[in-house]
């Protein structure tokens, strides 16, 4: 057995295809003609295919046609530990060649191929070393003697990056809701496709969700001692004398802080103001020192980062203040005031009136670096905030992947801001966007554009688009596959350092709202309303269901990935 090792790119925003680099033996696995999986789709949330990029086989192989065939019926299979190759076997080859590289029109004389020829009565292979999160393309010959075919049809695939930060928590929605029905059981045939009909909070409801340990709808949840130990779920906190102080988020792998009621450093009444003096990552204002009210630490982000790693909390030392979609994994949408399950994240702010209360992230806002975003409870409503401004905070903990940022400000991105969307996270094909660490493929255009091939750009009508919540879910369903986006997988795919989204990925994009799937829960009233973004602020706000809106919504689908 040996290893592949292959160049990777460093740009994040324009990643250059890199050469391959071969340094030993490449890992097989001879195996018998027995299936592999069915019909090409992707395992362990990769994006295989048992077809790929279909290339004429008679005109591929280099020089005159062999008189060997080539292997037939070549498919591939993305798991999380390789791709897996499996043809059909050849009548008269004594052995067979694959060869791969990361552009398509895969050319034996060209492409880096495998250093060991896999035997005649192996029809199978496995490239367990590739660079993740990149797409490769393959074909396979015949070989005969001193002859060799010509290639097999083409497949493609790749060995997806999960970070366990991206792994989506569901919105908390496990119901259905109507203009004027207000919230039922799902699903609801004149409203299709809405939020609580699928996910993993959808499996909750159903008992078809296993959890590692309890929480509400599809949130998986354990409690986390002072020493850093799982507990049990009937474990006290410890302002009641018992030992939970932290909260681990068994899905995303995130662990949080627990907010306490004594009044000490740590406690949930207490407000900071956002300061960040590192200047290569908070958009070139480092914000406000000292300017909230607390006690026990310097009152701003920072400095109670810096109080609470001294303390040493849960056993650790490495909490930093969250990202906006970190902070947006636990709120619980199917519930308000406080939005969140309380079972274990007890003593969250809210307000009780109209006041704002708000819990700060680490993301400063495009294209005002004078303010960062912040999540309100209330509803789990998210807006942008005055760095001065004094806020709420809670840590988190279990991101070890520092900021990536971008040396220049093209296409208006702020190189100061770190990226949350970069290039070399998506597998792009034609009007397709694979989004590896979430596992949602995007359309490339909103409704009313489509794909140039030939330019590389969406092109079309941005003004298409609907002024229902109800025409657009009848849309969406009306697509095989495709779904309005649920509002924490439309957040998701935000880029942070622009003004929407990945420009490089997503071009051309249109500015507005864009609707998703996801309802306002708010059982003391009749307004029932979906949640869309405000893209030139990149906030999260609703709107009224009953009557049609007097502007025009965009559309934006999403599916899983195969």
């Amino acid at each position: 057995m040996g290893n592949a090792k292959m160049q990777t790119s460093a740009s994040p925003f324009n990643p250059p295809m890199a050469k391959l680099l071969i340094s030993g033996l490449i890992a097989l696995l001879l195996t018998g003609t027995g299936c592999l999986g069915g019909g090409g789709s992707g395992g362990g949330g990769g994006n295989g295919t048992g077809n790929g990029n279909d290339t004429d086989a008679g005109d591929e192989g280099g020089g005159d046609s062999a008189s060997i065939a080539a292997p037939a019926d070549l498919e591939a299979w993305s798991t999380e530990d390789g791709v897996e190759l499996e043809w059909t076997a050849t009548d008269g080859a004594d052995g067979y060649h694959v060869y791969f590289g990361k552009e398509a029109d895969i050319h034996p004389d060209t492409a880096a191929s495998y250093e060991t020829q896999v035997a005649a009565d192996g029809t199978t292979a496995i490239f367990d070393e590739l660079t993740p999160a990149t797409r490769y393309y393959f074909v396979v010959t015949s070989v005969s003697a001193d002859e060799e075919s010509d290639a097999s049809n083409e497949v493609h695939g790749h060995i997806p990056e999960i970070l366990a930060t991206y792994r989506l928590n569901d919105t908390g929605i496990d119901q259905c809701s109507s203009p004027s029905g207000g919230w039922t059981d799902c699903p609801l045939p004149d409203y299709p496709g809405q939020d609580g009909d699928s996910g993993r909070d959808a499996q909750a409801r159903e008992g078809e969700l296993t959890k590692a340990g309890t929480g509400a709808a599809g949130f998986d949840f354990t409690k986390i001692g002072t020493e850093g130990e799982a507990l049990p779920a009937d474990a006290a906190h410890v302002d009641d004398g018992g030992p939970w102080a932290c909260t681990r988020d068994n899905h995303t792998g995130l662990i949080w802080e627990v907010k306490r009621t004594d009044g000490g450093l740590r406690d949930s009444a207490h407000t900071y103001s956002w300061y960040q003096p590192d200047d290569s990552i908070n958009a070139e204002h480092a914000g406000l020192e000292d300017g909230g009210d607390c006690i026990d630490a310097r009152c701003d982000t920072a400095g109670y980062v810096d109080a609470v790693n001294e303390k040493g909390l849960c056993g650790a030392q490495d909490w930093h203040l969250p990202t906006r979609n970190e902070l947006l994994s636990i709120v619980h949408y199917g519930r308000i005031e406080p939005a969140i399950d309380t079972e274990f994240f007890p003593n969250t702010q809210y307000p009780e009136d109209l006041q704002p209360v708000l819990y700060v992230t680490a993301t400063s806002r495009y294209p005002g670096p004078n303010t960062a975003y912040a999540v309100g409870f209330r509803w789990g409503r998210m807006d942008d905030r005055g760095k001065g401004l004094p806020d709420h905070v809670r840590l988190v903990r279990g991101n070890d992947a520092d900021p990536i940022l971008v040396d220049d400000d093209a296409d208006g991105c702020h190189a100061e801001i770190p990226t949350s969307t970069p290039t070399e996270d998506f597998i792009l094909e034609g009007d397709e966007a694979t989004h590896v660490p979430t596992g949602l493929v995007w359309q490339r255009c909103v409704r009313g554009m489509e794909w140039d091939a030939d330019a590389q750009t969406c092109t079309g009508d941005t003004s298409i688009g609907f002024t229902t919540w109800q025409a657009a879910l009848d849309y969406a369903a009306g697509l095989a596959e495709w779904r309005l986006p649920n509002i924490k997988e439309l957040a998701s795919i935000r880029e942070d350092r622009c003004w929407a989204v990945n420009p490089e990925v997503f071009p051309d994009f249109p500015g507005g709202r864009f609707m998703t799937s996801s309802t306002l829960y708010d059982p003391s009233s009749d307004f029932h309303g979906y949640w869309d973004i405000s893209n030139d602020r990149h906030n999260i706000r609703f709107t009224s269901t009953g009557s049609p809106l007097s502007v025009v919504d965009h559309v934006w689908l999403v599916k899983d990935a195969d």
